[in-house]
């Protein structure tokens, strides 16, 4: 069951978080999914795209942070700073 109330991790993405979202992103890109911002006409990167999109804040992604105690968060994207 997810925690509820104030946040307790860090209230940026550690690099790890981000190098998971964009790697998980940028497989979904190469796989054929949509790309969810405006782009470059010559950019055809899958891993820029996906920065990009990080960086525009546009990807609808929940990171779930475990706790010491076992228990775990859920954080939007939307909801941290970068």
């Amino acid at each position: 069951m997810p925690k509820k109330g104030p946040k307790i991790g860090p209230k940026r993405m550690t690099r790890y978080e981000k190098s998971r979202v964009v790697g998980a992103r940028a497989l979904q890109i190469s796989m054929g999914a949509p790309i969810l911002t405006r782009i470059d006409a010559n950019l055809h990167d899958p891993i820029r795209i996906a920065e990009l999109e990080l960086l525009k804040r546009v990807l609808p992604i929940t990171i779930r942070r475990k706790l010491p105690s076992g228990a775990f968060e859920d954080v939007a994207l939307v909801d941290l700073l970068d």
